[in-house]
């Protein structure tokens, strides 16, 4: 309890928005595992009407790095199954 305390008195100060500008190389993908060559059909993809950065499940082992290194601040996903 102490330390949810201590989170919501800390000001945000700057936001990150993770799916902002599709001109942007701001994601790189991956493979599972790393040795092997990314499959010619992504993955994943960012929606950027939506905001939403979605896994097709094409059958395929990867996944997204973020660009940017990032410290000090708390990650909000919403998580949902669309199939």
């Amino acid at each position: 309890m102490t330390f949810s305390r201590t989170v919501c008195r800390q000001r945000l100060v700057s936001r990150v928005i993770l799916h902002d500008d599709p001109q942007q190389e701001v994601w790189t993908r991956i493979s599972i595992p790393p040795d092997h060559s990314v499959s010619n059909v992504a993955q994943w993809h960012i929606n950027y009407a939506k905001h939403q950065i979605v896994c097709d499940g094409n059958g395929g082992h990867e996944w997204l790095r973020f660009n940017h290194e990032l410290s000090n601040f708390t990650f909000h996903v919403k998580w949902r199954f669309l199939r």
